[in-house]
Formats: C-alpha cells, structure tokens, sequence
C-alpha cells in the first residue's frame, strides 16, 4: 500500500480525480535506454493507495527496475506529494 510518509494514510486521488499512480516505468538499471517493449498493463485503484495491475512480460531475463511514478503532474516542493519508489526484479 502506498502511504503519505508524513501522516501515514493512503495516497489519494487528487482533486481533480487523477490517481496518486500516474504511471510505472520498467527499464535495465546497466542499460537505462534499454525499456521494456511497449505494453499496456492496466493499473487500477482498488482502494486508497491500493492498486492492482498487469501482466507484465518480460522480454529479456536479468536485473530490471521497475519504478512508480506517484502524484507526477505535481510540481517539486517542499509540500509537494511528487514522490517515487522503485524495485529490483531478477528475471531468470
């Protein structure tokens, strides 16, 4: 579940209805040009900060990044809720 880090509640959807996942980017964290082939997986909202989504196919085994993008049409600040968080996925 993707939470605040200051109040600890779920990310919500902003104001004007955009969710707080705006999008996910997948890529080979030694070769960062080197992205996924263009797919669609479908991410949805299945509760605050809650999502579900996919599949994801892999076109190529080794290390990958695959890093959420919350809250990105927010400009950077000190208030800002803009915020990343990114994992390692080893695919045999």
């Amino acid at each position: 579940m993707a939470k605040d880090l200051t109040s600890n509640k779920p990310l919500e959807a902003l104001d004007d209805g955009q969710l707080a996942l705006t999008r996910i980017e997948i890529y080979q964290p030694c070769q960062p040009t080197r992205r996924l082939p263009v797919q669609d997986p479908k991410f949805a909202e299945t509760a605050p900060g809650a999502y579900t989504g996919g599949p994801i196919r892999f076109d190529q085994s080794g290390r990958w990044v695959v890093r959420f993008h919350f809250y990105e049409q927010c400009l950077d600040g000190d208030a800002s809720p803009h915020g990343h968080i990114a994992f390692f996925i080893d695919v045999p």
